[in-house]
């Protein structure tokens, strides 16, 4: 059986990274691995904290600036309590956002938390609403490496984020 390095060399794949309201910093350790080692991923999708981390890795950002800039957040950054559809109205946390990638806003706009993000007329909400476990934008039956946070809340429904997994090739397996 190869070990997780050599699969990553044997030839394209797909980074998936789930979401997990503050689990971007885990999802930044492993894309720092991955550039650190020169094994960069042929697509990367995600939903919610992954689309926040693999939006901005896959727009050019390195990883150690999305290290440097989760690190240097601060509650100020994305407090701004406002009426509405989510408790924060979200401009805070959209400038920073901006200032880096644009697009990736409306991935991590968690519903009660934050409100939609308006696009062309259009409300959209964090992508983990629908697809926790971001595996939407992953080609069927081609080779993913899958970074999935698991859920501690009590109102998860048991096994919800591991039902998509099984189109995806693992290591080590034909």
């Amino acid at each position: 059986m190869p070990t997780l390095r050599e699969w990553l060399a044997e030839g394209p794949y797909t980074l998936v990274m789930s979401s997990g309201f503050f689990g971007f910093f885990a999802h930044a350790g492993v894309v720092s691995v991955l550039e650190e080692e020169g094994l960069p991923p042929a697509r990367v999708c995600g939903s919610s904290a992954g689309a926040l981390v693999g939006g901005l890795w896959a727009a050019g950002l390195p990883a150690a600036r999305i290290r440097e800039e989760l690190l240097a957040l601060r509650r100020e950054h994305f407090w701004d309590v406002r009426p509405g559809l989510g408790l924060l109205r979200g401009a805070l946390f959209r400038q920073r956002l901006e200032a880096l990638a644009p697009a990736i806003h409306a991935s991590c706009a968690l519903p009660v938390l934050f409100q939609p993000v308006r696009i062309e007329g259009r409300l959209y909400l964090d992508g983990g609403v629908l697809d926790r476990p971001g595996l939407a934008g992953a080609p069927d039956g081609g080779r993913v490496l899958y970074h999935h946070l698991t859920s501690r809340s009590p109102w998860r429904r048991r096994g919800h984020g591991a039902r998509r997994c099984r189109h995806a090739r693992r290591p080590g397996r034909g």
